[in-house]
C-alpha cells in the first residue's frame, strides 16, 4: 500500500524534484528495512520498488536519475542476492539507458 502511494503521488514527472527524490529514497529505505525476506509480501514490495527505481532511470532530470542510481546501489547492497538476480537483466538495461542519456556526455 505504501509503495503504491509513493509511486502514484510522488514519482509523477509533474511533481517537484525534491518530492520525487524523497519518494525514491523512501521506497529504497522501505525495501532495505524489511527483515523477513521469506515472505510473499517482501517479494511483492521488492518488485514494486525495483520497477519504480528503473522507471526513474528514464527521467529527463539528471538529479532524479542520480538519485535512482544511488537507490539502485543501496538496493543491490542490502537486498539478498536471490532477489537481485531476478531483476539483473532489467537493472543492466536500465543502466544502459542511463549511460545513453544526453546529460552523461
Amino acid at each position: 500500500m505504501m509503495t503504491k502511494t509513493l509511486k502514484t503521488q510522488f514519482l509523477d514527472p509533474t511533481v517537484i524534484q525534491n518530492l520525487r527524490k524523497g519518494a525514491i529514497l523512501g521506497l529504497t529505505t522501505l525495501a532495505c528495512m524489511i527483515t523477513n525476506h521469506n515472505s510473499e509480501t517482501f517479494s511483492d514490495i521488492i518488485k514494486q520498488v525495483f520497477n519504480a527505481v528503473l522507471l526513474c532511470f528514464r527521467d529527463s532530470d539528471p538529479k532524479i536519475v542520480y538519485s535512482a542510481e544511488s537507490s539502485m546501489y543501496d538496493l543491490m547492497r542490502y537486498i539478498p542476492q536471490q532477489f537481485i538476480l531476478k531483476y539483473f537483466t532489467d537493472i543492466f538495461e536500465g543502466l544502459l539507458i542511463v549511460r545513453r542519456l544526453p546529460f552523461n556526455d
